[in-house]
């Protein structure tokens, strides 16, 4: 473990978000998840354009076996389409 990570990674399995990265001269360009030059995602929701968070919990879970508990937490209206989609 550094000093940087205070043993955060060890507490996820999957981070989802836009790309980003650290320049020599300290600043953080993000970058958006989805092409805007590409289709809209379509999200009826409230997502951002840049990401639809509905549809990469789908994906995320489409391919695991089933979990005993799923804890989804959010910060604002853009959540309301990831929880609708949340399975039994």
């Amino acid at each position: 473990m550094t000093e940087q990570d205070k043993g955060l990674n060890e507490a996820f399995s999957t981070i989802i978000t836009n790309p980003a990265e650290w320049h020599e001269d300290g600043l953080l360009d993000v970058r958006r998840r989805i092409d805007p030059n590409g289709p809209p995602h379509g999200c009826l929701y409230g997502c951002g354009p840049n990401l639809c968070k509905g549809t990469e919990l789908e994906a995320y879970l489409k391919d695991r076996e089933q979990f005993d508990q799923m804890i989804y937490v959010g910060d604002g209206s853009n959540d309301f389409c990831p929880i609708l989609r949340l399975r039994a």
